[in-house]
């Protein structure tokens, strides 16, 4: 099995067992058997899944608190980003709710009066949907959410690093399922590793691959899809995020969302500011107050209230902040600050640096995913 560690305090929380390929091919086999009856509009029309998926929304808001603790211990975010999580799941799903009753096609102008174009949204099959640890609640819910309110069925993998999580909303729609008679397989959940996810998306019986991860990870996501006629690829992956800071900024809004964007969750989101591109007229006075702001920032345990954020998520994080910042220092840049840290633990402070803008250089390139 594949054991779930809290990564504040390294205390086993659980563990989950691993699929095997027949597992895997089970799964996609009771995905493929319900798309029969939940993606056949005359047996489930778009009102009646997005009914289904009301009653999850509603059961996920009853158990709010209670998720965002397990997310928090799970991940390591502080609770307060562990419940905008959940509350952005909930936000996602009250959309797809809302979606069954949206139009679901367009009729078209045609040039010969007897003649009459529409176009109708369908449902193509089996999605297989595999997400990452950072927002183990929030982004399942973006990919299954849609998949299932507009018929598709749904193999989900959550990150081995925070499966309980993923479990968690799992449970939750078996139980609006089975109230509903909701075909059995319409979401289905299995554990595992990378070679699971790779074994889901080679899967002849998987038509959409619904990802969220690295930028390696999804080029290869895609290359699979692109020898498959009849698979597609929805992949949302990292980026390389700047913020940029203009002369007529204010001072404080600036500084404020700088320490935000690169410090919160411990900068570990694809949407965390990794450059801060300052103009030179006001670049020294940002860097002296965005250096203060940076020595106040506090990373301890996700369930106090003092704290700012939590830690990396395991001890590969910690040896990739290490490198990575010493690969920056390699290429010449001032050392503002400099954290090495020492592996006790998966707690580390902000390195950060001051360098002219040099082209292709790794600094500028490749995105770091800790502080």
């Amino acid at each position: 099995g594949c054991v779930v560690f809290n990564p504040s305090t390294e205390e086993v929380i659980g563990s989950v067992p691993i699929a095997g390929h027949r597992d895997l091919d089970d799964a996609v086999d009771a995905a493929e058997c319900a798309f029969r009856v939940w993606g056949d509009n005359s047996r489930w029309s778009w009102v009646r899944r997005a009914a289904v998926m009301n009653e999850v929304v509603q059961l996920v808001e009853a158990h709010q608190k209670e998720i965002a603790y397990l997310v928090a211990r799970e991940s390591g975010k502080h609770l307060d980003e562990a419940n905008a999580d959940v509350v952005e799941g909930i936000h996602m799903l009250q959309y797809c709710a809302g979606r069954g009753r949206h139009p679901i096609g367009h009729k078209i102008a045609s040039e010969i009066s007897e003649k009459e174009s529409e176009t109708y949204l369908d449902p193509r099959g089996v999605c297989a949907v595999i997400t990452p640890w950072n927002f183990p609640f929030a982004i399942p819910t973006w990919l299954i959410g849609p998949a299932l309110v507009s018929g598709n069925t749904v193999v989900f993998k959550p990150s081995e690093e925070t499966p309980l999580s993923g479990q968690f909303l799992v449970d939750l729609f078996h139980q609006v399922a089975e109230k509903h008679r909701v075909p059995a397989g319409a979401l289905n959940l299995v554990h595992g590793l990378g070679d699971q996810g790779e074994y889901l998306v080679r899967h002849a019986g998987t038509i959409g691959q619904l990802f969220t991860g690295s930028q390696a990870v999804g080029r290869k996501v895609r290359r699979i899809c692109a020898e498959h006629p009849n698979k597609f690829a929805v992949c949302e992956l990292g980026g390389k995020n700047s913020l940029i800071i203009m002369s007529d900024a204010r001072m404080d809004l600036a500084v404020a969302a700088a320490v935000l964007s690169a410090y919160k969750t411990a900068h570990q989101r694809c949407v965390s500011a990794d450059l801060l591109i300052v103009d030179e007229k006001i670049e020294p006075e940002f860097t002296a107050q965005f250096l203060a702001a940076t020595d106040r920032v506090r990373f301890g345990d996700p369930f106090d209230e003092a704290m700012f954020a939590g830690p990396l998520i395991n001890r590969k994080a910690v040896y990739k902040f290490n490198m990575h910042g010493a690969s920056v220092k390699s290429e010449g840049a001032e050392v503002l600050r400099w954290h090495e840290a020492d592996g006790a633990s998966n707690f580390v402070r902000p390195n950060v640096f001051r360098m002219p803008y040099r082209p292709h250089t790794f600094t500028l390139r490749q995105e770091a995913f800790t502080p």
